[in-house]
């Protein structure tokens, strides 16, 4: 497996675990860290089941690099990442707490952070033999409880519980009809994580799901600052709408600050 990282404000740096799909839900990982590549690499979380860590003990104005492994543990299997490293990279620290700021936003004033799970689309791994058709190179089936509708075994990795404001003074929905079918839309935004994709799965507040249907990056010098999403309600027939809508379904859950075990 490959760990990667990346700048998320002057004093955060996010790290990934790639995954196929095909992780085994007990799967464990660890991270550390190290101003060396050749060692004394450090623990910087307990064991935990999240693909993602946030390391907040850094100071990215001294451009000094970081480096970082993952321990994965799997079956009483340990095994460690790639190492990855990063550094300040020619951004002005002005517009990476542009960042910082949206999240506090989201995160301390009222009303303006609404807590809802993320299900991020499998891209990778193994086809889900139930409904895909290897030949045809599609689905056969609308509706397939292994994976959920995204063709991949797995279907839907997470939830994450992320801050999302919505574009509005309220949760109106408007009526778009396309194709003779009637979606109910909403404008939703978030700032630059957790990543947000087309096709992945929203939960909102009141247990109702939704499809990601477009999802714009706002950047300032090649910098990602916030997303604006477009999600559209699912209805029970829909493939998508077998994602579990609550925490204690999941298997992680995302705060914006740090991955929480539940």
């Amino acid at each position: 497996m490959n760990l990667t990282s990346d700048i998320r404000s002057v004093d955060r740096i996010l790290l990934k675990v790639d995954q196929d799909g095909n992780v085994p839900i007990n799967t464990q990982f660890k991270y550390y860290r190290s101003n060396n590549p050749k060692g004394n690499f450090e623990p910087i979380s307990p064991e935990t089941k999240s693909p993602y860590w946030v390391d907040t003990d850094v100071d990215m104005r001294n451009k000094d690099p970081y480096y970082y492994k993952a321990r994965v543990i799997d079956g009483g299997k340990k095994r460690y990442t790639s190492t990855t490293s990063i550094n300040y990279r020619n951004v002005e620290p002005v517009v990476i707490e542009m960042a910082r700021q949206l999240f506090h936003q989201l995160k301390y004033y009222p009303g303006q952070g609404h807590k809802y799970l993320l299900y991020t689309k499998t891209q990778s791994g193994q086809s889900c033999p139930y409904c895909y058709d290897a030949v045809l190179q599609k689905r056969t089936k609308e509706k397939c409880e292994y994976c959920n509708g995204s063709g991949k075994l797995g279907g839907y990795f997470g939830p994450f519980m992320a801050l999302f404001g919505v574009v509005g003074s309220s949760l109106s929905e408007v009526d778009v009809v396309d194709a003779k079918v009637s979606q109910h839309i909403k404008k939703i935004w978030t700032g630059n994580f957790p990543i947000v994709n087309k096709g992945d799965i929203i939960v909102s507040e009141d247990k109702f799901r939704w499809l990601v249907i477009d999802s714009k990056p706002v950047q300032k010098e090649s910098f990602l600052i916030r997303q604006d999403i477009l999600i559209s309600k699912l209805q029970k027939h829909d493939a998508e709408y077998g994602v579990p809508d609550s925490v204690g379904d999941a298997r992680i859950v995302w705060t914006n600050d740090n991955s929480v075990e539940i």
